[in-house]
């Protein structure tokens, strides 16, 4: 069983902002985003080994695409 992933308050405003800035810079793209969030939350619940807590920042989580705005 894998362990529950929690968002701080202030963090989960964050995402969810980011979201509506990739909204309005091309409908569709904040929805993508957070699929990705969600699906890298997945993989970290799954694998919590794959990187120790310390390094968690550090260590890409694999991503199938990568949001860019220019």
């Amino acid at each position: 069983m894998s362990p529950q992933l929690e968002f701080h308050e202030s963090a989960e405003l964050e995402l969810n902002e980011a979201a509506d800035f990739y909204d309005l810079r091309s409908p569709g793209l904040g929805s993508d985003f957070l699929d990705e969030v969600e699906r890298g939350l997945g993989h970290i619940a799954e694998h919590p080994e794959a990187a120790a807590p310390a390094l968690a920042l550090c260590s890409p989580i694999p991503l199938r695409r990568r949001l860019v705005v220019i």
